[in-house]
């Protein structure tokens, strides 16, 4: 087994990762602002205790916590204290795809340019660099994992149709990609198993699909009325998710599992639908 995993915000990848982690690490740390309901039997830290890593032991660090200021205040006052810490062979950083930008509707790998246009994707791309720069101050290697759109059980289009808020959006040649939490949580564990040198890897399925395509497949599935087309420019379409359909690409997952001789156990969100309605509803 590893020996000792921190992680470093509390979310949907950190908390689903977190009970697998338990089967391959001797010792888990949440490192949060808030205590996490779930998983009471884990040790958690206050996000606000950096004395902790003055004496962590920990082998494995993963960063969740999304782009914004409070994170850049958190890597300052975190980053030098990484450095000194001997114990440390991994760290990843969960970033996102939303760094590519528009590629019209192009396949896109990690040596793709980043060209986004939208306020996320920039503060992603600073991230990046902020967490990318500790590899040259310490000698643990550190892996950059740009995830497509994530997607589960309580987190899918079939949670969007229970609570009648699916939309289908038509916009014909507009992809997404997107990755199961189950992919994501194997992937991560083998890349921390095997202490990746510094690399990015692109997490996605093999299928980019246009939303109205996986809208139309729930709606099936589910027995459940298809909502009326929506056009990406009316009145009812929030500035967000028109900011969110600014970027068209379809993420390339060839290099991780490649690398990882990794077979996707959703290859597309048809499997990994199925799956949930089958197991949660």
């Amino acid at each position: 087994m590893l020996n000792h995993l921190l992680l470093i915000g509390y979310g949907y990848v950190a908390s689903n990762l977190c009970y697998e982690a338990k089967k391959h690490f001797h010792k888990v740390t949440i490192f949060s602002r808030s205590k996490p309901l779930d998983n009471m039997d884990i040790k958690w830290i206050d996000i606000n205790n950096i004395s902790y890593f003055r004496e962590g032991d920990f082998s494995h660090i993963l960063i969740t916590i999304p782009p914004h200021s409070e994170e850049q205040i958190i890597f300052f006052r975190i980053a030098h204290l990484l450095t000194q810490v001997k114990s440390i062979k991994w760290i990843g950083y969960v970033s996102s795809t939303s760094v590519y930008g528009n590629h019209y509707g192009n396949w896109v790998n990690e040596k793709s340019s980043l060209k986004t246009a939208t306020t996320t994707g920039k503060n992603r791309i600073k991230s990046e660099q902020l967490w990318s720069k500790l590899s040259q101050y310490c000698s643990c290697s550190i892996n950059i994992l740009r995830l497509a759109g994530i997607y589960g059980p309580n987190r899918s289009t079939i949670d969007s149709f229970i609570k009648n808020t699916a939309k289908n959006i038509k916009k014909p040649g507009h992809y997404f990609s997107r990755i199961h939490i189950r992919d994501i949580v194997n992937i991560i564990l083998e890349l921390m198993d095997k202490e990746t040198q510094n690399e990015i890897f692109n997490l996605a399925d093999d299928l980019p699909a246009e939303q109205a395509e996986v809208a139309k497949f729930t709606s099936r599935m589910m027995n459940y009325p298809l909502p009326p087309a929506t056009n990406i420019d009316d009145d009812n379409i929030s500035p967000r998710l028109k900011e969110f359909y600014a970027e068209n690409k379809k993420i390339d997952n060839s290099k991780i599992k490649k690398y990882l001789k990794y077979k996707m156990h959703y290859p597309s969100f048809k499997e990994g639908l199925k799956d949930i309605w089958s197991k949660n509803y």
